[in-house]
């Protein structure tokens, strides 16, 4: 072969070498511009995202900025003035234990108070007095009161102790489907005059026999005796005394 031969066929086969490296760049030219077009397709959705993220975070302050300003502030607890503890004080007072309030002024109606009753013995409001007694050391009361039996049993056995009465002797029962109850009740005590001053001698100043009764229809009556022995041995004293000697 003639130098001129292998010069023409050196030509050729440098030809197909820059022809099939021409082409594989083009193939990778063309895939690194896809890439990066995937690439900004994501990162125009992240910036969308991003956005609509803040977008909520500043939604979420201002609900929270708008609820701290409709919350009303806590008012302080003021001490009650004398007029709001004289209301309270009129108010009758409840019994958790019997369901009955205490009577204030004009909760009793019927016949009127014995005068001696002690001023913190309990009626129930509600109820109607037919029958007063008294003399200078007892009186006795009967009332009738629309109410449960329980109920008004439930009010004396939660009254009286609260007052400082003991109860000394019961006394439960049913006469023909109705209940009833008797109770007697002491309070404070005293030494009759004349005896040793000695506590040995002590007797009970006041005592109260009680008794609740269901009637029929509907409601129950109370029957109540109460005697201050100290007064009533005062009594006898200056009885005593006003009887002429023989």
């Amino acid at each position: 072969m003639t130098g001129v031969g292998k010069l023409f066929i050196l030509v050729l086969v440098a030809a197909f070498v820059l022809a099939g490296c021409g082409g594989s760049t083009e193939t990778e030219a063309s895939g690194l511009q896809a890439e990066n077009k995937d690439l900004r397709q994501e990162n125009g959705r992240l910036d969308e995202e991003v956005q609509r993220l803040q977008g909520e975070v500043e939604r979420l302050q201002g609900e929270v900025e708008d609820a701290g300003e409709t919350t009303e502030p806590e008012v302080p607890e003021t001490e009650s003035t004398s007029q709001e503890d004289e209301v309270r004080e009129a108010e009758p007072e409840e019994s958790s234990g019997g369901g009955l309030a205490v009577a204030g002024p004009g909760d009793v109606s019927g016949e009127e108070l014995p005068e001696i009753m002690p001023d913190d013995f309990p009626l129930p409001a509600g109820a109607v007095t037919d029958y007063v007694s008294e003399t200078d050391y007892n009186f006795s009361l009967n009332f009738v009161i629309d109410s449960e039996f329980d109920t008004t049993s439930a009010f004396y056995d939660e009254q009286l102790p609260a007052g400082g009465w003991e109860e000394t002797d019961r006394t439960e029962g049913t006469v023909e489907g109705l209940k009833g109850v008797e109770t007697t009740w002491e309070r404070g005590t005293y030494i009759p005059e004349g005896s040793p001053q000695d506590s040995d001698y002590e007797q009970a100043k006041e005592r109260l026999t009680l008794g609740v009764y269901e009637i029929e229809p509907s409601g129950v009556i109370v029957e109540i005796f109460w005697n201050d022995y100290e007064r009533l041995s005062d009594d006898s004293g200056e009885q005593e005394e006003d009887q002429p000697s023989s």
